[in-house]
């Protein structure tokens, strides 16, 4: 499913309003690290926060080693660095799925709306074969859940799993949008 999507290197820059959106770099390890290392930026994913910069590059080393990884360095159109980032993949025929992260210090100004807006209208006009996106989000990060419908995704579901992080299981809800929204 992957071949329908261009290599890492080889995503578009994705110019919105206020962010550019390019393929993520090896390069970009610390600035993913200046805000992945805040315990509340991946508190609802199934990323480990990290310690030191080496866990980071560690991450994107393997990411960026992965064929089916397909992500985006979010930052804002004045500033070089990278506060964010957000990942496609195909995980199944038709279907597309997005995932992302941003630094605390840039929640809550529609940033995230924007890159994820973006990035669901290059894949439907991009991915002919892709009918809808979907992504989960844990229950307890209703910011994400408006995110998502903000851009036009609707609840669909409810489950349980199982993370290593957490000793309980996450209760998480899928949402999903079709190419018409």
């Amino acid at each position: 499913m992957s071949k329908l999507l261009p290599p890492q290197a080889e995503l578009p820059v994705i110019r919105t309003t206020r962010l550019v959106l390019r393929p993520i770099i090896l390069d970009d390890a610390a600035d993913v690290f200046g805000y992945a290392v805040d315990p509340a930026v991946l508190r609802y994913t199934t990323g480990i926060t990290p310690t030191r910069v080496q866990e980071t590059e560690s991450w994107l080393r393997a990411a960026l080693d992965d064929p089916e990884t397909h992500m985006w360095a979010l930052r804002p159109v004045d500033d070089e660095r990278v506060i964010g980032a957000l990942e496609f993949g195909l995980p199944s025929a038709g279907t597309g799925s997005i995932h992302y992260a941003m630094g605390r210090a840039y929640w809550g100004r529609g940033l995230m709306t924007e890159a994820v807006e973006a990035v669901c209208q290059w894949a439907f006009a991009t991915l002919k074969d892709v009918h809808e996106i979907s992504t989960s989000v844990v229950e307890a990060n209703v910011a994400s859940a408006r995110v998502l419908e903000k851009c036009g995704f609707i609840k669909v579901g409810i489950s349980d799993e199982r993370w290593e992080k957490e000793p309980q299981p996450v209760r998480l809800v899928q949402y999903r949008r079709g190419r018409e929204n």
